[in-house]
């Protein structure tokens, strides 16, 4: 029987956490014990219970409970062993760290778990009990006979704490949801199972799977491999993307996420690196049919990934932009060569984005600032941002004239303080 600090454990956890993520660990918990069955016809529910309310003159109710089922293995001896043990090593073949389910107690006032199981004579098994609130993971168990004709899992997280909430429309939920679990539904190891989400008075219902089939709302657009040169062992370490565009964008820039065991890791916008993807894209308009705008989305994947990802899945452990003695390859490096490679992927649309852009700075030099004329060809247009502005502009031309000042017998011709012209 386990004895910790449960309070304790949910108040260290680093806050870079959100609502969403007990779901996502809550599904992917599922996706593994669904794998683990060998089950042909995986299933996911993840339900939606939402205040009671006498009149709905503010919209939907606020979503107050959430219950994740599935039809894997259950919660056989050893899973439920495992969840009562600290830090457990049972899923640490498939990126498991043992901690997840500490999310569940961080976000919402009650957890139970419900599930049905086969014991080691592979007779069928009810096993109930309820996340401990001050010392015990497992509290007030119970296994009973059942009539149920299939192993199940059932977790029930329930009282959603007062300072946090979701977004009130199921369509938004799921795309969030998808957006952390994208990887999964292309994933080379692990095969994704239907993902249903649905409000719990049965009005409205979304399978995320169809985002990617029916509605076409998302697609992988190509993936590459890569290596980067580990200096430490003086090999190749091989790295992968996959690129995908997303038709929802909103508010959203296209973005590189490092992925750990198929889990987002860290994000980071693409046109840190290449300006051109600061803007939406447009697929080209078929006949009779409006423009689509997307977003790109680049994972990256691979066993260096993997290895060094943190408890919290947060970051990894090797450093941002810095080699040490442990990790000579960086998060900036792999960053770097994934926005190469997702820009190869888009090309044409780049190659239109930079001229376009270099038009801009001819334009702004020829009618607005000829003195700057000489600069042209030291001008570094890569770096300046997608439609940069008058200003954007005069800046990075100022760059030029101040790198030159500072050149041995540099010429400034003048200008160490130039204005734009009012």
């Amino acid at each position: 029987m386990s004895r910790i600090n449960i309070q304790g454990t949910i108040d260290n956890i680093k806050s870079k956490s959100n609502v969403y993520t007990p779901i996502v660990e809550g599904i992917v918990n599922s996706i593994h014990a669904i794998n683990g069955k060998n089950s042909k016809d995986g299933k996911i529910e993840v339900i939606l219970f939402r205040e009671q309310t006498l009149g709905h003159e503010f919209g939907k109710p606020n979503v107050q409970s959430i219950h994740i089922k599935d039809n894997g293995l259950g919660f056989n001896r050893e899973n439920r062993d495992s969840f009562d043990t600290f830090y457990s090593n049972l899923k640490k073949g498939i990126g498991g760290k043992g901690f997840g389910r500490f999310m569940f107690a961080k976000y919402f006032g009650d957890v139970y778990v419900d599930s049905v199981f086969r014991d080691e004579n592979g007779i069928l098994n009810c096993r109930k009990f309820r996340f401990g609130k001050e010392y015990e993971i497992i509290v007030d168990e119970k296994i009973e006979k059942t009539n149920s004709k299939d192993t199940y899992s059932l977790i029930k997280l329930e009282n959603l704490k007062p300072i946090h909430s979701f977004e009130k429309n199921i369509e938004t939920i799921s795309k969030k949801l998808l957006d952390k679990l994208l990887i999964f539904f292309v994933s080379d190891t692990v095969k994704c199972p239907t993902i249903l989400l649905r409000e719990a008075d049965g009005s409205q219902q979304i399978v995320l799977n169809d985002y990617l089939n029916t509605s076409q709302l998302i697609s992988l657009h190509g993936e590459r491999s890569f290596p980067l040169k580990n200096h430490q062992s003086d090999t190749d370490t091989e790295f992968k993307i996959k690129v995908f565009k997303i038709y929802y964008p909103g508010s959203q820039k296209s973005r590189i996420s490092l992925t750990g065991h198929n889990r987002e890791v860290t994000e980071t916008a693409l046109h840190k690196y290449i300006p051109e993807f600061e803007d939406d894209f447009f697929d080209e308009n078929q006949e009779g049919q409006p423009k689509r705008n997307y977003i790109i989305k680049t994972y990256v994947l691979g066993d260096y990934l993997d290895e060094n990802v943190s408890l919290e899945r947060e970051g990894f452990d090797f450093a941002k932009d810095v080699p040490t003695m442990y990790h000579s390859i960086t998060q900036v490096e792999i960053e770097q060569k994934a926005a190469e490679l997702t820009k190869g992927c888009f090309d044409d649309d780049i190659k239109t984005r930079f001229e376009s852009k270099k038009q801009q700075v001819q334009e702004y030099v020829t009618t607005s600032a000829p003195w700057h004329k000489s600069y042209l060809n030291e001008l570094d247009i890569s770096t300046i941002p997608f439609n940069p502005s008058t200003e954007v502009l005069e800046s990075e031309l100022q760059k030029v004239n101040l790198r030159r000042s500072r050149k041995p017998n540099g010429n400034s011709a003048g200008y160490s303080t130039i204005r734009i012209p009012m």
